[in-house]
């Protein structure tokens, strides 16, 4: 049963009746890019029964769409913008769904998740930063969440472990990176080997808070949450909600990371990448720069160019790249507009900025720059994905990791219709199984892996989609 959860936009159900096991759910997010709807309507309609579920205010648009494109929808509900309905679509029967969910009739702001994910019905978390005025901030950016209950604050570590040792425990903890007594990092390993409780670092820009991320991503903190202006708290209120949802809803996927970890002595690094072709675009998000690196200590030292976006704020990038590039034979760096993308180089993308690829005079080179914000994010995987297929066509492979959201899947959709190879990180290894979920369900994979057996993919002759 494919599952994703209605808030805003359109799904459509393309149902094949004579071969049920094809059907397969298309989601668009608002704002709609309607040009992607008719494109994929004129694509994938063919001798298909389509049926819809959008919100009120975009229905005279679907309409119109499908008018221009000669299809007829057989069913066509309309929900509010923000109403949270599960849809499911059973492969083997073809038949569409529509369940109220709990978290609609609570007006919560659910995000995507896995189906393993299971959230409790009140999420409580523990704030732990020396500023008054930020602790403030963050509660009340969780606050307008229903299923969000901040039970207690602490100003310094010693405050936060007595708490911990009370009748009262947090599913989810916030830990800013520099406080007295001990740093935020300390204490995430502190209460992480004792307590085991998901962890989201909360940190003020600077490179030198990105290395300490870092250190706190590797020892298993669930994420990072850069420290809002106060001019940004409604806008940017909504991604914390979600992200600690998430985190308490993937406790027991993280506990599994956190020993998959642990237990790297029996992975070997393959012997050459000769199925990847001249260039391996990679895009993550939550959880993405373990799986990055986990990936990477698969890799032979010979590598084709690699370009990665990874969901992460100005500095961070360049911390991330430079913990790689310490751990690998190969280089890693955080890409700089006009780096010329070669073999035995991965380039990152800096946070805060988009990165496309182009070829010039028979090279290919990197472009860096500023930008809209492209599904909520910047840099953005559609953006160097639709670039990559642009490019490269079938001489590149595309990989999409773990991550909330759907950032990636369009871009790796069109990477497969330009004949590229296409893989999508499995359920069962994501911390967060968002973007590789609706990649598949785009019908933009051809192949799905758990993360350890990525690499061994690449060293194999690719498979072609049907």
């Amino acid at each position: 049963m494919k599952n994703h959860y209605f808030r805003s936009g359109v799904v459509l159900a393309l149902i094949d009746s004579k071969r049920p096991h094809r059907s397969r759910l298309l989601c668009f997010s608002a704002p709609v890019n309607w040009t992607d709807v008719e494109r994929q309507l004129k694509t994938d309609s063919k001798d298909l029964v389509i049926k819809a579920v959008v919100a009120e205010s975009d229905a005279a648009a679907l309409q119109t769409v499908v008018s221009r494109v000669g299809v007829v929808l057989e069913r066509m509900p309309t929900l509010k913008t923000g109403d949270v309905r599960e849809l499911k679509l059973d492969p083997d029967t073809g038949r569409f769904l529509i369940e109220n969910s709990d978290s609609s009739k609570s007006g919560s702001t659910v995000p995507t998740m896995s189906r393993k994910e299971e959230l409790p019905k009140e999420v409580k978390v523990l704030i732990v930063d020396d500023s008054k005025a930020m602790r403030l901030v963050l509660r009340k950016m969780l606050e307008t969440e229903k299923m969000i209950k901040v039970i207690g604050e602490a100003e310094k570590p010693s405050e936060a472990l007595k708490f911990l040792e009370g009748p009262l425990k947090p599913d989810v903890i916030t830990l800013d990176i520099q406080m007295p007594e001990m740093s935020g990092v300390e204490l995430f390993k502190v209460i992480h080997a004792r307590y085991a409780i998901p962890s989201v670092m909360v940190s003020s820009i600077g490179l030198n808070q990105g290395h300490e991320v870092m250190d706190a991503l590797e020892a298993g903190a669930f994420d990072y949450f850069q420290k809002p202006e106060m001019s940004e708290v409604a806008q940017r209120g909504r991604a914390l909600q979600e992200m600690l949802l998430l985190a308490a809803a993937s406790q027991r996927q993280q506990k599994k990371q956190n020993r998959d970890r642990r237990d790297v002595s029996g992975l070997t690094k393959v012997a050459g990448l000769s199925g990847a072709g001249e260039l391996i675009a990679i895009g993550a998000s939550t959880g993405g720069t373990e799986a990055i690196r986990r990936l990477f200590e698969r890799l032979p030292a010979e590598i084709p160019p690699i370009v990665v976006v990874q969901h992460i704020p100005p500095y961070f990038s360049a911390a991330f790249a430079d913990r790689l590039n310490r751990l690998f034979s190969f280089e890693v760096r955080e890409a700089k507009d006009g780096d010329e993308v070669k073999r035995g180089i991965v380039l990152i993308a800096p946070g805060g900025l988009h990165m496309t690829v182009e070829r010039k005079d028979g090279r290919l080179f990197a472009r860096v720059q500023d930008g809209a914000a492209v599904n909520r994010f910047k840099p953005s995987v559609d953006v160097l994905f639709n670039s990559v297929a642009k490019v490269l066509g079938e001489k590149a492979t595309g990989i999409i990791l773990t991550g909330m959201g759907e950032d990636g899947a369009k871009g790796l959709l069109e990477m497969k219709r330009m004949g590229a190879r296409t893989i999508g990180q499995d359920e069962g290894s994501c911390i967060v199984y968002g973007m590789p979920r609706a990649a598949a369900e785009f019908g933009a994979v051809t192949e799905v892996a758990p993360l350890d057996e990525i690499a061994s993919l690449l060293s194999q002759a690719r498979t072609r989609a049907a």
